[in-house]
């Protein structure tokens, strides 16, 4: 799975911003997903 990745970005002009991108849409669901699960754990105690 890394090697085709790998494989990928190393054909893209800008592998660089490829990888920045990934990241942001990494952390931006990781954000989402504990957002909703605080919120579910507050709807819980309340």
């Amino acid at each position: 799975c890394l090697g085709i990745a790998a494989g990928v970005s190393a054909r893209l002009p800008r592998p660089g911003i490829w990888l920045v991108t990934v990241k942001r849409v990494m952390a931006a669901l990781m954000a989402g997903s504990g957002v909703y699960f605080m919120t579910k754990a507050v709807y819980l105690f309340l």
